[in-house]
């Protein structure tokens, strides 16, 4: 059956009227027509007009409720499209949480976006080194590219593009002269991946069709291209620290075989071919500076074409030339196109050039330069630095290596040079060190007076750590920075020989400061401490003879000083370090750690010689309190108060530690029990009776204290500490700001 619509109706109600009219006309011809049959007909009429409106309303509602029918359920697919598209993304996200690898990553990419949203050609192009040229990495679609296709960075204008947005779309490729996909047709898409401030990659999809992407396609794709931007970025930094990381141990190893070298000539081979073997380059000279005539002498060369050996560069000619009139590296992208480039060196076009100096305790030696020929990846900002570390090491080995055969050559006493810096090198502490320099320097030459100071330039003081004239140890009280013999070589930043100090002194009168004994030296060699580029001290041997020094004298107590003030720093590092080892941060004095090893020496001594150890346990009362009424930071100065006034009222033997929180542990060291209470409670009196200033204001506060002392029962630490934790709890209970002692696991009376 036709189904009726209100067209259909319309004609049925018109063709029931025309109907009705001939019926009526036909009745009135041939039978009596009468009122009723008038009534009659119009009755079906009517009815009929009511039959058929109903089924045009009713036809009208199911019209209705099919169309937004459909448009619901075209809405329904759309979101499920929209959510199978998600789900995709989801995907996609994981797969790329999973790349390690630049070369997966771009593979993986491609085919994801390929499988997962169908699109005909999928592409990712990266930037090149030379940051000129598109290459073509991955590919997934049906008209493959060939994989040598490059294409220019710069195409119309992309770059400029991206720095708007990460999303380029092309609706019609073919109203371009350009395009990255194989087709010239159709609609594309371009997308920048961007890794360390630039556009490192570009993800291209392609559609047949031209204006195929919609609205709902472009925000999708542009989350795509964020979440493969940060997948590429995070495999950049991973890439450039695990590269970091090997440059770093094949430094290492480079600088390991290099310092094991003590012969000048090989050692120079070697600086340049690990130089050229750390960096990749494809060959490099190493010259040396002549400061006479400011000339640079090469003296190592490989692979530059005709051997450079015994080149004269002046200063300023090439980049070895600038390297010693500018002393600082440089980095030249195309050593053809530079302008300081020298006529002794004929390279070919593309030729990258790497040049750093080679310095040593301030004093330039030379430089060493490497190049990279005909390669696609010039040399780049990380390696002009890692070149730049290897350097000040080969320098340092390399200076090192140069005074330790002029010591060679000048026979024994260089010898006894070297293994004097091997005793100092192998001190940790300042005060022997002090002791290993002054008995090499004895070893050395004359040295009736030797003197070594220290400056302090933040008190602009110069301290004198280490005295010894005519056989005694002096202690002497610090002078200004810029007063006697060592502000004078401050000053002048090298080293200083005075033969004749008695005609020294008539032209410089009043301007030496005397430290021993009264007799005054006749000749004085005074050399700086360098160290960070800057004269740290001084180091000076002094001898009662006039005359008794010379140039060669002058030159090891330089050797010395630069072995000298390398030890010291080591050593200053390594007490900072071991300091903050053992110290609390907090107040300064023992952390548990360490209170606990001096602890268990100090209870093993006592057993061994059977000889009392007091100990002190202390506790700060209603310390919470303290913390809750005016903060942490006002708790933290009355801890550092405490444990000021206890190592202020202590002996230099006795052993202050932080137990933890609040606690503090005091071992007495050669003291029983009566002495150790006297001691405690002298401690809780002091801190009862001042008051701690702090940023609330003045406070006072009282300790309680449990004491205790070593039994010849005792066999563990953890049993007298014990005990003096009881003796302290019953000071607690027994209202505080007292001193209880234990003894025998029985509390006093």
């Amino acid at each position: 059956m036709k189904q009726l619509t209100p067209t259909l109706a319309w004609k049925y109600l018109r063709l029931m009227i025309y109907v009705a009219a001939i019926a009526t006309a036909y009745l009135r011809r041939f039978i009596r027509y009468t009122f009723l049959h008038e009534h009659i007909s119009f009755t079906l009429l009517s009815v009929g007009t009511d039959v058929l409106v109903a089924i045009l309303v009713l036809e009208a509602g199911w019209w209705w409720l099919g169309t937004i029918y459909r448009r619901m359920w075209r809405r329904l697919e759309v979101t499920h499209q929209n959510a199978n598209r998600f789900r995709a993304l989801f995907r996609f996200s994981e797969t790329l949480g999973k790349q390690t690898d630049e070369t997966s990553f771009y593979r993986n990419t491609v085919e994801g976006l390929h499988n997962l949203f169908e699109f005909r050609e999928v592409r990712i192009y990266r930037s090149l080194p030379d940051r000129q040229t598109w290459a073509l990495q991955a590919f997934a679609g049906h008209d493959p590219l060939p994989a040598e296709w490059r294409l220019p960075i710069e195409s119309e204008g992309i770059l400029s593009v991206f720095a708007q947005d990460t999303l380029f779309y092309v609706p019609d490729v073919s109203t371009r002269d350009f395009s990255f996909s194989w087709l010239r047709q159709g609609s594309e898409i371009l997308m920048a991946l961007r890794s360390g401030g630039r556009v490192a990659a570009l993800l291209v999809v392609v559609r047949p069709e031209k204006g195929a992407f919609s609205d709902e396609d472009l925000n999708i794709l542009r989350v795509t291209a964020n979440l493969a931007a940060a997948t590429l970025q995070r495999i950049h930094s991973t890439q450039t620290q695990e590269r970091r990381a090997q440059e770093l141990l094949a430094l290492q190893e480079t600088m390991s075989d290099i310092l094991a070298e003590r012969e000048l000539t090989p050692l120079l081979n070697a600086i340049l071919e690990r130089a050229i073997t750390l960096l990749h380059a494809s060959g490099g000279d190493l010259g040396l500076y002549n400061p006479e005539n400011g000339a640079t002498e090469i003296v190592v060369s490989r692979n530059l074409g005709k051997d450079s050996i015994g080149k004269m560069l002046s200063l300023g000619e090439g980049a070895m030339g600038w390297v010693a009139r500018y002393r600082k590296p440089i980095s030249i992208p195309d050593y053809t196109l530079w302008e300081h480039r020298s006529p002794q060196y004929l390279l070919p076009p593309h030729t990258s050039v790497l040049a750093v100096p080679l310095e040593a305790s301030g004093k330039f030696i030379g430089s060493v330069g490497i190049t990279k020929e005909n390669s696609p990846l010039p040399f780049d900002e990380n390696d002009l630095k890692l070149l730049t570390r290897f350097a000040q090491q080969a320098a340092l080995a390399l200076e090192t290596t140069r005074l330790y055969q002029q010591a060679i050559r000048d026979g024994e006493k260089r010898k006894a040079l070297y293994e004097a810096s091997q005793h100092i090198a192998a001190a940790l502490s300042t005060e022997k060190i002090y002791q290993a320099i002054h008995k090499a320097v004895k070893r050395l030459m004359p040295a009736d007076t030797f003197i070594l100071t220290l400056a302090d330039y933040q008190q602009g003081i110069i301290k004198p750590v280490y005295v010894f004239d005519n056989g005694q140890r002096y202690q002497e009280k610090p002078i200004l920075i810029t007063s006697g013999l060592s502000g004078y070589v401050i000053a002048l930043g090298k080293a200083v020989h005075i033969p004749d100090m008695e005609a020294f002194e008539k032209v410089n009168a009043g301007q030496v400061h005397h430290f021993g004994t009264p007799r005054r030296v006749r000749s004085i060699l005074a050399v700086p401490l360098y160290e960070k580029g800057r004269v740290a001290g001084v180091l000076s041997a002094q001898s009662y003879r006039s005359h008794a020094y010379d140039k060669e004298d002058e030159q090891l107590l330089e050797m010395l000083a630069n072995q000298a003030a390398i030890t010291l720093e080591n050593a200053r590092l390594f007490a900072r370090m071991r300091e903050m080892a053992i110290r609390d941060a907090l107040t300064g004095v023992f952390n548990r750690h360490y209170l606990f090893r001096r602890a268990a020496y100090e209870l093993a001594r006592a057993q061994r010689y059977q000889r009392p150890l007091g100990v002190i346990m202390l506790d700060v009362d209603h310390f919470k309190k303290i913390n809750d009424t005016y903060g942490h930071g006002v708790g933290d100065q009355a801890l550092r108060v405490i444990a000021e006034t206890c190592r202020s009222a202590l002996r230099k033997s006795d052993i202050l530690g932080r137990y933890g929180g609040e606690e503090f542990v005091i071992l007495l060291p050669e003291t029983a029990i009566e002495t150790t209470r006297h001691v405690a409670n002298r401690l809780r009196a002091i801190i009862d009776a001042q008051t701690i200033a702090t940023d609330a204001g003045q406070i006072s506060i009282t300790i309680s204290i449990g004491i205790t002392a070593y039994l010849p029962t005792d066999e563990t630490l953890e049993t007298i500490f014990r005990r003096a934790d009881q003796a302290l709890y019953m000071a607690k209970h027994r209202g505080r700001n007292r001193v209880c002692q234990m003894l025998r696991d029985e509390p006093e009376p």
